[in-house]
């Protein structure tokens, strides 16, 4: 049996949904499930997304799970002037400085958890006999290039290095699709000898019981079908091209339509609101129009199991997408765009109907 920690900033139940944390959600109860003990360090400190439960909720659940899920606040003590993710990551390398107790550490490029504590093995200083795997997901230049956004400042530029030597000190890289890896080389990142394409784990049912699962739903004539945009609703996940579709609708499309979902996360900044810019953009369609944007995954699930559902994933840039792998499981009527990693996801047979 292996002492295996995962170190992630995102992770099912305190975090509704996200590709990192469904992928680590999954792996952790696979892992558990074959007998090894698994630990996870929850990263982003008190930030929870699931309203009136507490962290404490959510870590029983994963005990039941036979995994010990915890959280520490893990730049409080680092007085140095950096940048919070320099912070957490030298925060992370102090604590399992006191914690080497571990056979394997896994963990995501994504906010370069792993950079100090991998720059101290890699000079020889600590944790020789530990395993470091990352399990590449996303890196913050592959989101933004998605976005079409460019680095804020300096600090944005540090994290995109920062992200990229966690990948190259790493002791194995595993990606869930053989694109990602593609992309890195492209952008000359130095990848491991030691590297594999293994496809995420499937996704468990859910941690809570399904009694808790509310799911409201309008009824639809039974003749005409319900077009759900399903992803975060951002630049990257094609949301500005779906929207252009809707506006190019003709009449004989609207009468075989009962309504048009947007189910996903919304993004709020100074610059950009997700669910205002749906509303500008729809105002003038007519046509039923909802966006739903508080559901977890297994709730979103449950939404699009309904009858004459039609999932859209028209994303411009993707790795391996659970908002795919999750149609194909559950046998959910979808189309989405050829990029990326998707066309791993799916047998080449179906790839022109799909």
């Amino acid at each position: 049996m292996k002492k295996i920690l995962i170190i992630t900033p995102d992770i099912e139940g305190p975090v509704r949904n996200g590709g990192i944390g469904t992928a680590f959600t999954a792996l952790s109860t696979a892992l558990a499930e074959k007998g090894h003990h698994v630990d996870i360090l929850y990263t982003s400190g008190q930030y929870i997304e699931s309203g009136s439960k507490s962290f404490q909720y959510w870590s029983d659940c994963y005990s039941n799970k036979n995994i010990n899920l915890f959280n520490i606040d893990l730049c409080k003590s680092i007085e140095i002037d950096a940048p919070y993710f320099r912070k957490k990551s030298y925060s992370i390398y102090l604590w399992l400085k006191d914690n080497d107790i571990y056979d394997v550490v896994i963990s995501c490029e994504w906010q370069a958890n792993l950079y100090y504590t991998l720059l101290s093995k890699s000079n020889g200083s600590n944790f020789e006999k530990t395993k470091f795997v990352i399990n590449t997901h996303s890196s913050t230049l592959w989101s933004d290039e998605g976005n079409y956004q460019l680095p804020y400042d300096q600090n944005h530029l540090e994290l995109y290095y920062m992200e990229r030597l966690v990948v190259e000190m790493a002791d194995e890289v595993i990606s869930p699709s053989e694109y990602l890896f593609n992309w890195m080389k492209a952008k000359d990142w130095q990848i491991p000898d030691n590297n594999k394409v293994i496809l995420n784990c499937e996704p468990f049912k859910g941690l809570q019981d399904e009694k808790q699962v509310v799911v409201v739903s309008s009824k639809q004539p039974v003749e005409k079908y319900e077009i759900v945009f399903f992803g975060r609703l951002e630049t990257r996940k094609g949301l500005d091209i779906f929207l252009k579709a809707l506006e190019n609708m003709t009449e004989d499309d609207l009468n075989s339509i009962s309504c048009i979902t947007f189910l996903g996360k919304s993004i709020s900044s100074s610059s950009f609101n997700s669910v205002d810019h749906i509303g500008n953009r729809t105002k003038n369609l007519d046509i039923t129009t909802k966006i739903i944007t508080d559901y977890d995954r297994t709730q979103a699930n449950d939404y699009l199991k309904r009858k004459n559902i039609l999932a859209v994933m028209p994303s411009l840039v993707e790795n391996s997408p659970y908002t795919v792998y999750e149609c194909l499981i559950n046998n959910i009527n979808f189309i989405s765009s050829n990029v990326g990693g998707i066309p791993e996801l799916i047998s080449k047979e179906f790839h022109s109907e799909i």
